[in-house]
């Protein structure tokens, strides 16, 4: 039989001779040990009541005691689990810094890296899935690790660069795949990704405040990264750079380029309260607006001009 429910006893009541500091630490004691025994985590949550407070000093005496004896504090399990997801070219040096400043905002969190090792530019170029499948196929199965833990109760994921491409591609591939937050930043999946289409999988951030938006697209106007890769190429777009513009997302803009969104300020400010508590802070920059040059990269890709400039070289011979 294992333990369900812990009910502390009356003061006054039940204490007969006994001082209520020595009672605190053998109760300290016994259930901290059934606590470590059980099978599967147990939340517990001590209330105290104001009017008690006021009234009873032996009532305060004995859970200060007890919280001193029993230490649950460093106890508390980490059934939060926040996946990080690289891009291209590294191996998410950023993440041991990340790493400590979740672990240190909030005791329930516990980051992880899902990393695919080290992925080259010449891959990441080719518009053929089966290019990026190893990739995929290695963060599609951390998600399923970290999700089937008995430990965990949440999975949110903070995907970067070519991370978020790989991360939109699992949830389509895979429905029964639950996120409980999602953060994108330097955000190279196409603007007009259907995120429709994975709706049920991402719960609102805020049944209140933000009852339809499912995700947070952190972007920079000065990251140049996310209009190459929809230029450049096939089966990528610029949602890094000019957001989404979808009711199920919260598009947000930053005066940072590609690889600026892992320094401390930023992920205390706009990431670890809207991981903790589904919290949205709103960046107050103002957007400048877009190049024209920009603009016009947006619309021709680049293999399509290259091909054109070949065609026309041709032609000037056989003319």
């Amino acid at each position: 039989m294992e333990l369900n429910s812990i009910a502390f006893p009356a003061l006054g009541t039940g204490f007969a001779k006994f001082d209520p500091k020595e009672v605190a630490v053998i109760m300290a004691k016994v259930l901290t040990e059934q606590l470590h025994a059980l099978s599967k985590p147990l939340d517990v949550e001590v209330v105290l009541h104001a009017d008690s407070l006021k009234e009873n000093l032996d009532f305060v005496d004995f859970f200060r005691q007890f919280d001193n004896a029993s230490g649950w504090v460093q106890h508390v399990i980490r059934d939060h689990v926040v996946i990080f997801v690289h891009g291209i070219r590294t191996e998410a040096a950023w993440f041991s810094e990340a790493e400590r400043i979740f672990r240190s905002h909030d005791h329930t969190l516990n980051p992880v890296a899902a990393g695919f090792g080290f992925f080259d530019f010449p891959r990441f170029l080719m518009p053929f899935e089966f290019a990026k499948r190893s990739a995929l196929r290695r963060v599609e199965s951390k998600i399923r690790i970290v999700s089937a833990d008995p430990t965990t109760t949440r999975v949110s994921v903070i995907a970067h660069s070519f991370g978020t491409h790989l991360v939109g591609q699992v949830l389509k591939r895979n429905p029964d795949i639950r996120l409980h937050r999602l953060i994108l930043c330097g955000a190279v999946l196409t603007q007009d990704f259907d995120w429709q289409s994975v709706r049920e999988q991402l719960p609102p951030i805020d049944s209140a405040e933000y009852p339809l938006q499912r995700v947070v697209n952190d972007c920079g106007w000065r990251d140049i990264w996310p209009i190459f890769a929809h230029a450049s190429t096939w089966g990528y777009g610029s949602s890094g750079r000019f957001g989404f513009q979808s009711p199920l997302v919260v598009d947000r803009y930053h005066d940072r380029s590609h690889s600026e969104f892992f320094d401390e300020e930023f992920v205390c400010n706009y990431w670890c309260n809207f991981i903790s508590k589904g919290e949205v802070a709103i960046s107050p920059e103002k957007r400048p607006p877009t190049s024209w040059l920009l603009q016009v990269i947006t619309v021709l890709k680049l293999p399509y001009i290259v091909l054109a400039a070949f065609v026309i070289y041709v032609a000037s011979f056989a003319f």
